[in-house]
């Protein structure tokens, strides 16, 4: 019995390893991931402008959701926000495109100041409307600042509409434990005492 529940415990973690390193983002990407209506706070580095490099940011989408994406200036940043949706994740920046198919990802949209087009977003606020998501997956936002002017100042993004990523790995240790519980009670039947 010992042999059985070392098995379960070594398929179980080796399976918990492999389900939650596929569903992370790259390092590269930054903060958390974005959930729907969650806005997630960054800063323009050093040296950063529309040319240089740019933030990525990750989310995960179903098939058939509507998302609205968000770059955004909180209250006292001069932040001139970018944006560009790709479908897909990559581990590299060097060569971004900020307008075309880059490093795996697909490009989707890209927006600079549609924020304020009566979109409830202010002026120079980047804002990605309504787009439909066709496929399963991680999408990438990438955001960076229009001019060397955006250096050092704080921008928000957020995205909508989005579904959380499925947990794989609940479901496997589900699976799992009714295995070791359903091999338990094969193996360890209580003996009935015969009356004499």
């Amino acid at each position: 019995m010992k042999k059985i529940i070392t098995f379960c415990l070594i398929v179980t973690a080796t399976i918990l390893f492999v389900s939650t390193s596929a569903m992370a983002l790259p390092d590269i990407y930054e903060g958390t991931e974005l959930y729907d209506g969650v806005f997630q706070s960054g800063t323009q580095d050093d040296g950063e402008s529309r040319s240089g490099i740019w933030d990525f940011w990750g989310f995960w989408a179903e098939a058939g959701d509507i998302v609205d994406v968000v770059g955004y200036r909180p209250a006292g940043s001069t932040f001139d926000s970018v944006i560009s949706l790709y479908q897909g994740t990559t581990d590299s920046k060097e060569g971004f495109l900020e307008q075309g198919d880059f490093g795996g990802m697909t490009f989707i949209e890209f927006d600079d100041d549609d924020g304020d087009n009566g979109n409830g977003y202010g002026y120079r606020d980047s804002y990605i409307n309504d787009y439909s998501i066709e496929t399963a997956g991680y999408y990438t936002v990438a955001v960076t600042g229009y001019s060397s002017s955006t250096v050092g100042q704080n921008y928000e993004v957020m995205v909508t509409g989005n579904t959380v990523a499925p947990e794989p790995v609940s479901s496997v240790l589900f699976v799992i434990g009714g295995t070791v519980l359903g091999f338990r009670k094969r193996f360890f039947k209580k003996k009935e005492v015969l009356a004499v």
